[in-house]
């Protein structure tokens, strides 16, 4: 991934996460991030000819997910400018654990910046 998309893939997130939070109050699971990516990507393919990210994507059992990012957020890889990603071990009724994956938004001086975005890429948003 070269440095524009990886700048536009921060800005995508960061606007999901602050988004969302406000929005539910909750923050953003990372799994619901992976759906918000997978659909904004998917809605403009038709109309772009290629996804505007340029993420590679990958079958899995509850949909597609792209990879790259989905492996990045995982293993605690995953850095960026724009949001703090929050992993948390709970406990479950069985005694088992269960991860969970939290991407919370940073302040930014400017509520969104999308100057790398096309004005489509900006309405679907």
């Amino acid at each position: 991934m070269d440095k524009i998309q990886k700048l536009k893939l921060d800005r995508l997130i960061h606007f999901f996460a602050k988004e969302h939070k406000e929005t539910s109050g909750t923050h953003l699971f990372k799994t619901t991030l992976l759906k918000y990516i997978d659909l904004f990507e998917f809605e403009l393919l038709p109309i772009l000819g290629q996804p505007p990210i340029g993420l590679e994507y990958c079958a899995m059992k509850n949909g597609s997910v792209p990879i790259e990012l989905y492996d990045s957020i995982d293993k605690g890889e995953y850095e960026s400018d724009f949001v703090e990603i929050i992993q948390e071990i709970e406990e479950d009724e069985m005694g088992g654990e269960t991860r969970k994956i939290k991407i919370i938004p940073k302040p930014m001086e400017d509520e969104y910046d999308f100057d790398d975005f096309s004005e489509i890429e900006i309405v679907k948003v």
